[in-house]
């Protein structure tokens, strides 16, 4: 099939739509699942995962479940209070700040009036959970604020414990938050001793082959409305060897080490590379008027993806033409004129409009 055939499918078809929602897969259910047991044992806990795993969708999807609520006495209620550590930041301004943000609207203060109001905040709301994300980045004036934090609410209402969960990427196979932890100094020795005694470090690994039915399953209902017969789950097999070569699963041989993987030899997939490549090999059997994807289809997808993660590509020339897709008012595909460039990096209209404006 050649580019003008494809070309005409194209504009006979409506513009192909991108799924992103939040998909409960077996990764995110081990996710979800350690944070609630940290809130539910009222400890401190770090997580880790091969970046690209999803953490921070399912912690997003976590906090709207136990999403704040004003209770029937009219008191707000906010059971977990999350932020994403901030990068180059040591101090602990931008972190209260980012923390802040959770609570709405909140009036103009100072850094030093803005953490006492988080204290008085998360007595009032009944926090009992915090949660930060990307904790690789966390600075040692973060942790010592946490630490207060949690202090200040247990002593003001008696004895409620803040559970503590720390999410992070692993670096070089490894979770990357013990080794700050395992610093010398009375306050280190305060944050190790309220980690759980029996599960202070965990690492939520991404798919096996078998999970991937499932994914695969759940990708399917997304976009069965736009390619009615897909069936991705005959190609789980095919797409988790394809996904689960070193170039990307880089850091397979020390998480197997790390982990009993069972018969699979610690092989697993991470979310980010299935979902690229399913959405490239969906958005390529649309547009070639199919209404499935086959094994070729999605081999070259993948190819694709490898491809871009080892090759660096060279814009050096002008370019010539581009060929807009646009909806009418109908919602309909429409003919458009195409944008040219001159010579000089200019952009010049398409002919009928230089008419128009002539």
């Amino acid at each position: 099939m050649t580019k003008n055939d494809m070309r005409c499918i194209a504009r006979e078809r409506r513009p192909f739509e991108y799924q992103y929602g939040f998909m409960l897969t077996p990764f995110e259910r081990r996710g979800q699942h350690t944070i609630l047991t940290t809130r539910r044992y009222h400890t401190w806990r770090v997580i880790g995962s091969d970046s690209g795993g999803g953490l921070s969708l399912g912690l997003v999807d976590l906090a709207r479940r136990l999403n704040g609520h004003k209770n029937s006495n009219g008191e707000t209620s906010m059971p977990l209070l999350w932020a994403v550590a901030p990068r180059n930041h040591n101090t602990e301004g931008p972190f209260c700040a980012s923390l802040a943000d959770r609570f709405g609207t909140v009036p103009p203060m100072s850094s030093e009036v803005r953490r006492t109001w988080l204290m008085r905040q998360g007595k009032r709301c009944h926090v009992d959970t915090i949660v930060v994300d990307n904790a690789q980045w966390i600075a040692e004036a973060h942790v010592m604020y946490i630490m207060e934090f949690a202090d200040t609410v247990e002593i003001a209402t008696g004895g409620r414990r803040i559970a503590v969960v720390f999410l992070c990427s692993t670096v070089d196979g490894l979770v990357s938050l013990k080794e700050k932890f395992e610093k010398p100094g009375s306050h280190w020795q305060q944050v190790r001793e309220r980690l759980s005694p029996e599960w202070p470090y965990e690492f939520v690994a991404g798919h096996t082959a078998t999970e991937l039915d499932e994914v695969c399953g759940g990708f399917e209902d997304m976009y069965r409305p736009q390619l009615p017969d897909l069936n991705l789950v005959d190609h789980s097999g095919l797409l988790f060897e394809m996904l689960s070569v070193p170039l990307f699963d880089t850091d397979v041989a020390k998480r197997a080490a790390m982990i009993n993987n069972g018969a699979n030899g610690g092989k697993r997939v991470a979310m980010r590379h299935v979902t690229n490549v399913i959405n490239s090999a969906v958005e390529s059997a649309y547009y070639l008027g199919r209404n499935d994807v086959d094994a070729e289809i999605l081999v070259a997808a993948a190819e694709v993806q490898a491809k871009g993660r080892t090759v660096i590509h060279l814009l050096e020339n002008e370019p010539v033409r581009i060929d807009p897709f646009v909806l009418n008012v109908d919602g309909e595909p429409e003919d458009m004129d195409p944008i040219v460039f001159d010579g000089d990096g200019g952009r010049m209209i398409g002919e009928s409009h230089r008419e128009v404006a002539g």
